[in-house]
């Protein structure tokens, strides 16, 4: 209780009130600011060495750095030019880019500020300075291109299937498969049964023989399946695509003007009505037919009018010089330009026949390659990228087809087979595979190769196939087919596959390469032992907490 002193106005009185007090008052305590030392003196969080159990410093050593400087060299010539960095400096920094998931300055700025990023791209000692421009990975994706970058794949799923096969116990040989992808209740090959069985020294050398040749010739279940990378472009209708197209015309016709010293009055191109036009049906939630249709005869006229214009400017700049420049025209202005005009020979060709498709229709100016592809799927019906054949064998996933047009993809398993081939040396075990791949030529290739196609048979089921063990043991292993499906949900979810940011055919095909040899780097990640979620990570904890709660041994309590 405190004392207050309280004054009346007619006379002066003393009495005591009650103070009502925060209870965390008393508990509080004024702290002053510490002085502030120099910058130098801020002690560093990593002294004398790195962590030798860093996912990065383990991935380094363990990484096929001689093969993938020899697929970055094989593109630039030996005696002439200016020296390039070195390869492992630059393509480690495109592996971080995408294993990350990041923008290409970002990676920059985080290999800067990580020891364990630099000793990854190679360098000796940590440095504060940026290693290049982020500028830089255009080039070298264009550097790369497609052969380049599947050299490098390749490189890299042969040295994460050898160490998982290191890491398998040898039966007879080193190159066993995995357990992960091992048909459920299937009784083991007969070569083996022959090998452990007791005869004589020439049936057992008969024996062994027949192992290898067996072990040779078919290893390993191969998963296939086929999608699409989408590019990142804004969603194309035919209204967007011909105003876009009737934009870029009209800064044409400003450049040729300026170039040939002419009025742009001259040229009445009817601009300011054109967009005032594309507007009025652009911003309607709810367009009719009919609206749509009028707007887009509308741009088709506007645009036709300025392809005229540009068309005869450009002759008249060509009249005395055929090969003269275009001042302001780059490469990117003339390849626009003749996308312009098939892109208005195509509209043109829909809208007097009354279709909404064509042959090799253009969905992007910028990028012309980009094709609709129908996928009829749940949440988007129609993709707008490269469709691609992805095959995952043991948790490795490679590329073995990759298009810009629609197809149907049970033409893939001939590539896929012999892709699987070329990395590993042997023909797959199984093939397992969505339906669209169960047709006869599929079958009748799988039966002269002598691999096995998992799914449904032709013809009237068997009586041994109708038991419920039987369905499922099959269920099981069709089920096995799953792991792709993973795979490519990891890959654009996790690795930017869903969002494609690159912008010609052959940076495309780069960046969703590295986007699955992101996945192949975690799956050796995780071989390695170096995920978070291991067991001894758990076996610490609990030990943790017996001797800190259970047994008091860290607070000295008797």
């Amino acid at each position: 209780m405190t004392k207050k002193w309280v004054k009346n106005s007619k006379k002066t009185t003393h009495k005591i009130v009650p103070l009502r007090l925060k209870p965390c008052s008393f508990f509080v305590m004024i702290k002053k600011t510490l002085p502030k030392f120099p910058v130098l003196t801020f002690g560093l969080p990593f002294e004398g060495s790195l962590d030798s159990s860093n996912r990065w410093v383990q991935l380094a050593g363990s990484f096929p750095w001689e093969a993938i400087e020899t697929a970055y060299h094989s593109k630039m010539c030996a005696d002439n030019g200016r020296p390039s960095l070195p390869a492992r400096l630059v393509l480690g920094a495109l592996i971080i880019k995408h294993y990350l998931n990041i923008s290409d300055a970002e990676t920059i700025l985080q290999i800067q500020e990580n020891p364990y990023l630099q000793y990854f791209v190679g360098l000796e000692v940590f440095q504060k300075a940026p290693i290049f421009d982020p500028s830089l990975f255009v080039a070298i994706r264009t550097r790369l291109g497609g052969d380049g970058i599947a050299a490098i794949e390749k490189a890299i799923a042969q040295s994460v299937r050898s160490y998982l096969d290191s890491q398998v116990p040898a039966k007879g040989s080193t190159t066993q498969p995995t357990s992960d992808d091992a048909p459920p209740e299937q009784d083991p090959p007969i070569a083996d049964k022959r090998a452990n069985a007791t005869s004589t020294q020439d049936e057992t050398e008969q024996d062994t023989t027949t192992q290898t040749e067996a072990q040779v010739t078919h290893r390993g279940h191969l998963k296939i399946d086929a999608t699409v990378a989408p590019q990142k472009i804004k969603f194309p209708t035919d209204l967007d695509l011909l105003n876009e197209a009737r934009k870029k015309t009209d800064n044409y016709i400003d450049l040729l003007c300026a170039q040939l010293n002419l009025p742009r009055q001259n040229f009445r191109t009817y601009r300011r009505i054109a967009y005032k036009n594309y507007l009025n049906i652009a911003k309607k939630k709810k367009k009719k037919k009919k609206e749509l249709q009028v707007g887009i005869r509308q741009q088709l006229g506007y645009l036709k009018r300025n392809l005229l214009f540009v068309k005869a400017l450009i002759e008249q700049v060509r009249s005395n010089e055929p090969q003269a420049t275009l001042k302001g025209w780059r490469k990117k202005e003339l390849k626009e330009y003749e996308t312009i005009q098939k892109l208005y020979e195509q509209q043109r060709k829909m809208y007097d026949n009354k279709k909404r498709t064509c042959e090799r229709r253009i969905v992007s100016i910028s990028q012309p390659d980009v094709r609709p592809i129908v996928r009829g799927k749940q949440h988007v019906s129609t993709e707008f990228g490269a469709k691609i054949g992805i095959a995952t064998v043991d948790g490795i996933t490679t590329i073995d087809n990759f298009s810009w047009e629609a197809y149907n993809e049970n033409q893939d398993l001939e590539t896929h087979i012999n892709r699987y081939k070329e990395l590993y040396g042997v023909l797959p075990e199984s093939v397992n595979a969505d339906r669209i791949y169960l047709t006869q030529k599929n079958r009748a290739l799988a039966k002269q190769l002598g691999f096995r196609l998992i799914g449904k048979p032709l013809g009237r089921p068997k009586k041994e196939d109708q038991t419920a063990k039987a369905k499922r043991i099959a269920q099981v292993e069709r089920n096995q087919r799953n792991i792709v499906e993973g795979k490519i949900g990891q890959t654009k979810n996790r690795y930017g596959l869903d969002r494609i940011a690159a912008k010609t055919n052959e940076t495309t095909r780069v960046w969703v390469t590295c986007c699955i040899i992101a996945t192949n780097i975690a799956r050796w990640l995780k071989a390695l032992s170096l995920c978070p979620f291991k067991i001894w990570y758990y076996i610490r904890n609990y030990l943790s907490y017996y001797f800190i709660f259970v047994n008091n041994t860290f607070f000295n309590i008797q």
